[in-house]
């Protein structure tokens, strides 16, 4: 077969040269230039979790169809910057699919690459100043938190939000989650993390700000931390009274009442709302086993019951007392 090499023949021809025969014990990646006729070249850099490669050990390896067709190192130094000049090798002119690995010498960690090339011989992808950039499979994109408002008179122990991490592929990843102690996370003393979820942990009823600033970060095994700034508003979750809707929802009853009000429903509570006709809330209590509320202290009048779960509505209805 032919061997061609192209694109800066020199310097191409030493690095494949290296590549054949310094390759690690752990990757095994070890290639015949011999046995290919065709070959192609990228100029490239790696971003392997969490940085930039600076390891001159590091390799990156073509495959197609799961073979190997070219292997090479991070070792060129260029302004602080560690490239690899890739050769790439095939039997077929074009149209083969190449995949990629990078390899982490100092982990001794192979990870499949995000990237993927169409073989094309003589072609020459990226440049020392332009490199292409390698990256590991699903970098994390976002942290994400499912809610961001709390009522001003949630007890102490309610669940604000649950919080995920999401990938390139908007995947979610295992994680852990902690505070970040800075100037943004003002109010972290306020809130608990537990798990995947967030809590309030202590009394915010006379709070007279309307919003908490608190600073989050999450980890994953093998990929990069990314942080959240989240702006959390204090609401006295209003509810007008031509809203109400779906009464059938949950019974009270006596209704109207006097002293005690007794909830039937089939929906799963916590906390118990009441809200006067102006839609304010005057009063929030936990659920009891027997769905069962003391609510001496109205004066007569209508009123507007709110069940939460999880501090989300689930039920409403409105109620008379006289």
């Amino acid at each position: 077969m032919k061997n061609k090499f192209y694109n800066k023949g020199i310097l191409y021809i030493i690095v494949a040269f290296q590549s054949a025969i310094n390759i690690h014990a752990q990757t095994d990646w070890r290639i015949n230039p011999n046995d290919f006729e065709y070959n192609m070249t990228v100029t490239s850099m790696a971003y392997i979790p969490c940085s930039y490669t600076m390891d001159s050990r590091d390799q990156v390896g073509a495959f197609v169809n799961g073979e190997l067709r070219g292997v090479g190192y991070f070792d060129v130094l260029d302004q602080d910057k560690y490239y690899c000049f890739l050769v790439i090798y095939d039997s077929l002119y074009s149209g083969n699919v190449i995949q990629f690995k990078l390899y982490d010498a100092s982990e001794d960690t192979i990870y499949d690459a995000l990237d993927k090339m169409t073989f094309t011989d003589n072609k020459i992808v990226g440049s020392s100043s332009n490199p292409f950039v390698f990256q590991v499979v699903s970098p994390l994109d976002e942290l994400l938190i499912d809610q961001d408002s709390l009522h001003r008179l949630s007890p102490i122990g309610t669940k604000l939000a649950s919080m995920f991490l999401v990938n390139l592929k908007k995947d979610t990843v295992s994680a852990s989650f902690s505070f970040v102690d800075d100037s943004f996370g003002l109010n972290n003393n306020l809130f608990e993390i537990q798990g995947n979820e967030l809590f309030l942990s202590k009394d915010i009823s006379h709070i007279g700000q309307n919003e908490l600033f608190i600073h989050i970060i999450g980890k994953s095994k093998n990929d990069c931390p990314i942080d959240q700034k989240v702006k959390i508003k204090i609401t006295n979750h209003t509810v007008q009274t031509s809203t109400i809707g779906n009464l059938l929802s949950i019974k009270m009853f006596p209704n109207p009442f006097k002293n005690d009000l007794f909830i039937e429903t089939e929906i799963s509570f916590d906390f118990i709302q009441i809200f006067d006709p102006l839609g304010k809330c005057i009063m929030q209590v936990p659920n009891k086993i027997e769905n069962s509320v003391d609510l001496t202290q109205l004066t007569p009048g209508i009123y507007y019951i709110n069940l939460l779960k999880e501090n989300r509505l689930v039920g409403n209805a409105k109620i008379i007392h006289k």
